[in-house]
């Protein structure tokens, strides 16, 4: 699978090649510098024009005389800057012309998440809010999106709004948000590039199409920020028909989230996309009938989990067998408190449990005064 960093390193190389002549041709353009980031937080310097020898030099952040670097990358084109102090700069010399890059500020990361302003319901007008940052070159430029996805954990996104290789849906930059996203989680996301950075050419008609920033490198935030209620449907849309379907949502609703903050479900990404849009709004999706329960229980010496059917608050008690004279029978060692969100496996680190027999006593409460109780026992041999 190509990467940012790999598609961003081809399309650079094959511009400098057919762009630069040969090493013995005099060129008559200034050589230039030219400063990237990548996902990783580390940063890249590229000599230009290609096929001409460089030098690099280093020039510490204390005023002392630059001396020459070498970044043991085998490509002398291409310069890599990863743990650098911060206020390092470099120099580039080409055919005896000397090209100073900006101050690296250090290794980029982000010191607060993106945030969306607006209402987060069908028909509500969002816009995404950068992140804040610090290192880089303080050069850098925000590539925002944001994407619906179908659980709050942000599984399985689409992008709505791409603030580069869609580029706006409107003139204030935000985007109306469709009837089809109703019960999906509203994701934000900033990813740090160069304000100059190269993409390949794609064509699309409409955002759902671009492939969603992942957070979680330094160069990438991202956040949850709500999901997705009902409301009236807007009268205008991004992009053209026909577009992905929306990820899917829960097919009834859980008695724990309010009835405005769901929506009918709807087929997976990837897509294929619809043929056809529906004849009719869909149905308001009816409340869950299932019963709370809880399963599948794990139980090691580290850690406790187990699957609950719906969004609930689960105690769990663990108290050791014991043989002594005179003690109790079980000796409780453990409470503990999980809260599931909906549907799914819950964990819980306990520490370092001894060996022995072990009762596990649980007890559920959800919404509209659903319990569960439940005993069992395991042993914990290793």
């Amino acid at each position: 699978m190509f990467t940012r960093r790999s598609v961003l390193l081809a399309a650079l190389v094959v511009l400098a090649l057919t762009a630069a002549p040969p090493a013995h041709a005099q060129h008559h353009g200034k050589p230039t510098l030219h400063h990237y980031v990548f996902d990783d937080g580390t940063g890249q310097l590229i000599a230009n024009p290609a096929g001409h020898p460089v030098t690099w030099e280093r020039c510490a952040p204390e005023g002392s005389p630059c001396t020459t670097y070498d970044d043991g990358d085998a490509n002398p084109q291409f310069l890599s800057v990863r743990d650098d102090p911060p206020g390092t700069a470099f120099t580039a010399t080409q055919d005896g012309v000397t090209s100073r890059s900006e101050i690296w500020r250090g290794r980029v990361r982000a010191t607060a998440p993106p945030r969306v302003d607006g209402e987060i319901r069908v028909g509500g007008l969002v816009a995404p809010v950068p992140a804040t940052w610090e290192g880089g070159w303080g050069r850098e430029a925000d590539w925002l999106q944001l994407q619906a996805c179908r659980t709050a954990q942000g599984a399985d996104c689409v992008v709505i709004l791409d603030s580069i290789k869609f580029g706006r849906c409107r003139p204030d930059g935000g985007r109306l948000l469709p009837a089809r996203y109703e019960g999906s989680w509203l994701r934000v996301t900033d990813t740090r590039i160069d304000r100059e950075q190269p993409f390949t050419l794609e064509g699309y008609t409409a955002p759902e199409y671009v492939r969603p920033n992942v957070p979680g490198p330094p160069a990438v935030a991202g956040a949850v920020v709500g999901q997705i209620a009902s409301g009236p449907a807007p009268v205008e849309d991004c992009g053209q028909q026909p577009l992905p379907r929306p990820p899917q949502v829960p097919r009834c609703r859980d008695l724990a989230q309010p009835a405005s903050q769901q929506g009918p479900a709807g087929p997976t990404t990837p897509y294929p996309a619809p043929t056809a849009p529906p004849a009719r709004p869909a149905p308001r999706v009816p409340p869950c009938t299932s019963p709370l329960r809880v399963s599948r229980v794990v139980l090691t010496r580290a850690r406790l989990s187990l699957h609950v059917s719906r969004a609930a608050t689960v105690r769990v008690r663990l108290a050791r067998r014991t043989a002594r004279p005179g003690a109790a029978k079980w000796r409780p060692v453990r409470s503990v408190r999980l809260r599931a969100q909906g549907a799914g496996r819950v964990t819980r680190r306990l520490g370092r449990l001894r060996r022995g027999r072990y009762r596990i006593s649980i007890r559920a409460g959800g919404a509209g005064g659903a319990t569960f109780e439940r005993t069992l026992r395991r042993t914990l041999k290793r």
